[in-house]
């Protein structure tokens, strides 16, 4: 029998409704900071997977020629969707086809950068757009540093800030974060992302951090509400496009929040909590070593 190995990964996802695909050079400097900061200083070979507007896929290695290729696409508008990673079977988990196989294999990737493209203006269901970055805690000897912890909410923040971003997450798990990908919270109540009726009205689950805009705070009681009454250790208030929404941070620490916090965060967020078809049965089946960061019952 196969061994699959999970190991947890600090990763953010950030969801706008903005049409992306004209937005270039935005999505040029977001990719090169993010190369910059998180990929660069671990000298890891990563693969370029790519779905453009006609459908077609393409893949490579992420050098500075075919780097030069992707920004050149990107300004052209012709990319649908892309993932780099350092996964050697592309953009998805490892799942070794033999099960048989009595071999270890690792499921998560050490680097996971994605993008998604849509033309998700004015906001039908399901193409939202999406931009993630994923680091195994294997880059960190099983700890996520306070440096990287910053860095990568550094990031979280601009990425909001330049994209308009609706709702956004970061959460420290065996989920391989990555456009398209269903949280483990959605995984739980049988929801696929493109079944929420809007991400304005509605959030992806509960995680150590949280980007909640205007029209969530607005659920919650406003401005003074959230900031009253949230049982996060941080509170931020920031302004977006002209309005002003929230980032929940829940500990000091990524590496050290238990259950009962979740708890207390779930239950505040509850009125934002898309919980899909009630008679849908619950997936509450995880493969042994999967790290979930879920309060369901």
């Amino acid at each position: 029998m196969r061994k699959l190995i999970y190991d947890k990964a600090m990763h953010f996802s950030v969801l706008t409704y903005e049409k992306l695909a004209g937005k270039g050079e935005l999505l040029i400097s977001i990719i090169n900071e993010l190369l910059d900061t998180f990929v660069k200083p671990h000298n890891i070979e990563l693969k370029i997977d790519i779905q453009k507007y006609d459908l077609r896929y393409t893949k490579m290695k992420l050098n500075d020629k075919n780097l030069k290729k992707v920004y050149s696409l990107l300004e052209k508008g012709e990319v649908l969707s892309l993932i780099m990673n350092d996964n050697p079977n592309g953009s998805m988990p490892f799942y070794p086809e033999d099960d048989d196989d009595d071999r270890a294999f690792e499921v998560i990737p050490r680097i996971v950068l994605g993008v998604n493209c849509y033309d998700a203006e004015p906001v039908p269901v399901g193409k939202y757009n999406e931009i993630t970055l994923s680091l195994s805690e294997k880059l960190f000897e099983g700890t996520i540093p306070i440096e990287i912890q910053e860095q990568m909410i550094a990031a979280f923040k601009s990425i909001i800030k330049k994209t308009n971003g609706v709702t956004g997450s970061i959460s420290y798990d065996t989920r391989v974060a990555a456009p398209k990908g269903a949280t483990y919270f959605e995984g739980f109540h049988n929801i696929l992302p493109f079944q929420n009726p809007s991400f304005n009205d509605h959030i992806r689950g509960y995680f150590w951090a949280n980007w909640l805009s205007a029209s969530h705070i607005e659920r919650l009681g406003g401005i003074e509400g959230v900031s009253s009454h949230s049982p996060c250790y941080k509170i931020e208030i920031m302004e977006v496009n002209g309005q002003q929404g929230a980032y929940l941070q829940l500990t000091p620490d990524i590496n050290a929040y238990d259950d009962e916090k979740l708890s207390a965060l779930r239950t505040y967020l509850l009125p934002l909590l898309f919980f899909g078809d009630p008679q849908s049965p619950k997936n509450n089946t995880y493969k042994p070593g999967e790290v979930h960061r879920l309060v369901e019952r």
